[in-house]
């Protein structure tokens, strides 16, 4: 049995990896800021900002975990206050690496976004596109992600520039779609129509995570 902590295991994509790993035999621990009702004997959750420094101290203590998946995010649209946000995504980032370091575990995945290119390209992304975000989750990102690189001879990162995640129980923004459709309006479409955007559907993504 592998110990593995989880940040943002209450979120949607933290819930479907939780359970797989629960599933699969592993002990999972979870920090998030809400409440959670998923009860197994090999889950534990804690209530609780990664900004907590005495908390994930107490969780240190109390915990040796052979990897580490950094989900949790504060998205723009559900906060108002655009420090909170950067707060969460920057510095609880750089708390999740210090943690793994304290902790002695040198695995950590980190749930990036494909938001950290904000304009339109005329060909397919590749790794090699230097980020360009322009809002501030975006940039909130590609902020962790530096973080990551600098502790990057201590902890063994991995990370994924994660489009919109989708699964059974979760329209998301799509949601307004299918209200437009149920209430009989006009559907607003960018140019002719044919313009694409990624999704990625979660349960299959969390076969990506086998350590």
């Amino acid at each position: 049995m592998n110990n593995y902590l989880i940040t943002g295991g209450a979120g949607f994509f933290g819930s479907i990896l939780k359970e797989n790993l629960v599933e699969e035999g592993n002990f999972v621990l979870s920090i998030d800021l809400e409440d959670d009702d998923y009860e197994n004997k090999n889950f534990k959750h804690v209530k609780g900002d990664i900004r907590d420094l005495e908390l994930l101290d107490k969780i240190c203590d109390e915990y040796k975990f052979d990897a580490i998946f950094h989900c949790a995010a504060l998205l723009a649209h559900e906060v108002k206050d655009k420090n909170d946000l950067w707060t969460s995504n920057v510095d609880g980032t750089r708390n999740i690496v210090e943690f793994a370091e304290k902790n002695g575990c040198d695995k950590l995945i980190f749930i990036s976004s494909n938001c950290l290119w904000g304009h339109n390209f005329d060909s397919q992304v590749t790794e090699e596109e230097i980020p360009n975000p322009v809002e501030i989750y975006g940039k909130s990102k590609l902020e962790g992600e530096k973080i990551l690189f600098e502790h990057k001879d201590k902890v063994n990162s991995i990370i994924f520039r994660s489009p919109t995640i989708v699964d059974e129980g979760r329209l998301g923004l799509l949601s307004l779609l299918f209200e437009f459709i149920d209430d009989n309006k006009k559907i607003p479409i960018v140019g002719n129509g044919n313009n694409r955007y990624q999704f990625i559907y979660g349960t299959s993504y969390v076969k990506c995570f086998k350590l």
